[in-house]
């Protein structure tokens, strides 16, 4: 009896409540489902490189191309090429394939690239241009996505194994040239050397020209790119170029030059002077009481310059004055001023002097220069005389 009046209440309850009631008790419960996220990976880079960069026809030379990724990637890496240059595909060389494949879970593939060797004699340097087109969205370039391989007819090709350098300048920097092989005679090498600064040279005066040994492949060439002062920017490139050979059969290559760009180690400030005419100046730094501390000494005519050495010169205030020991006065001569940090940038320069007239001292105060704790402060005192 007792069990059926409860049924009963259950009953009496759940018709009590409306429809709408009901609807509002249901209770809505969140179903989560997995979503698949996709993860970006970063294409590894791809290098290209070559067994050889310097051939002859005679020689009829199978090179290895090589693409070369850091790490593997799970599916295969398609690296399609391109071949430009003077020589023809097909003609002049063939290929094993037009594309280097990766395989899944290695880090290198290859073709091969064959010289072909005809009867008809080529005067000078062909070249072949191998640079990657298309790629596999696993892989991207890198910086050494092309390469370059020379050929000849001659005996041999001599050239630089790069076309640019930049190196810390030094006064004994040394400069390879590469036969692309041995031959059985010496080879003489003739340098020229390029620089909008005066004090970059041959290492030696007679070091302009080198022999590469019979059965050797090298000889270097030696370089003098330490001008001991601080150096604008604009001076601290040098172009070293093979002027010529005196063999015959032996051509100069594509990378006939190398462009230098040395960077600067001294540390202190730096003055220079520059003027047009043939006039002479010197410059001098003397101290309050006119005791000289610095003297400029150049050998090239409208230019001089002084270096001062981080701690070679005391705390305290100094002038800077023009020394016109070879300076007549009959026209105004314009002498420019720049004075370069560590980092070859200017203290608020280039300054203009007028030199006009010729003092009975010889002597013209141009600056004031105040040193303290290693900061140099330049204060024009005059720009005229």
């Amino acid at each position: 009896m007792r069990k059926s009046l409860l049924t009963l209440g259950a009953v009496a309850i759940f018709a009590s409540c409306t429809k709408t009631e009901i609807e509002e008790k249901i209770v809505e419960v969140p179903v989560e489902v997995p979503v698949e996220v996709p993860v970006y990976i970063e294409p590894e880079t791809v290098s290209l490189s070559s067994t050889s960069t310097m051939t002859t026809e005679a020689d009829a030379e199978v090179i290895t191309l090589t693409a070369t990724i850091p790490n593997a990637v799970e599916g295969t890496a398609e690296i399609n090429l391109n071949f430009n240059g003077s020589a023809t595909l097909g003609e002049d060389y063939t290929v094993s394939s037009e594309s280097i494949s990766i395989a899944a879970g290695s880090t290198t593939g290859t073709i091969e690239l064959s010289i072909v060797s005809d009867a008809e004699f080529e005067s000078g340097v062909e070249n072949i241009i191998i640079s990657m087109a298309d790629l596999s969205s696993s892989v991207s370039p890198s910086s050494s996505s092309a390469v370059q391989i020379d050929v000849t007819d001659g005996a041999a090709i001599v050239a630089f194994e790069s076309d640019i350098s930049s190196v810390e300048e030094y006064y004994y920097l040394t400069f390879t040239a590469t036969l692309s092989k041995p031959l059985n005679e010496d080879v003489v090498v003739n340098f020229d050397l390029e620089s909008s600064n005066p004090l970059y040279r041959f290492y030696e005066t007679n070091r302009s020209s080198v022999i590469i040994p019979a059965g050797m492949i090298n000889a270097t060439v030696v370089l003098d790119l330490d001008d001991s002062t601080i150096t604008p920017e604009a001076n601290r490139q040098a172009t070293l170029i093979i002027e010529s050979v005196a063999n015959d059969d032996v051509v100069i290559g594509t990378y006939n030059e190398i462009d230098i760009t040395t960077t600067e180690t001294d540390q202190g400030i730096s003055i220079i002077a520059t003027w047009d005419s043939g006039d002479q100046f010197d410059m001098d730094i003397v101290d309050q009481s006119s005791n000289g501390i610095y003297s400029s000494s150049s050998s090239i005519s409208g230019f001089e310059d002084i270096f001062i050495a981080e701690g070679n010169l005391a705390d305290g205030s100094y002038v800077i004055e023009l020394d016109a020991y070879n300076f007549n006065g009959s026209e105004p001569e314009v002498v420019t001023f720049e004075f370069l940090d560590d980092s070859g940038n200017t203290y608020g320069g280039p300054y203009t002097f007028t030199a006009n007239t010729l003092p009975t001292s010889g002597q013209i105060p141009v600056f004031n220069l105040e040193v303290s704790g290693g900061v140099y402060t330049v204060t024009q005192i005059a720009t005229s005389n």
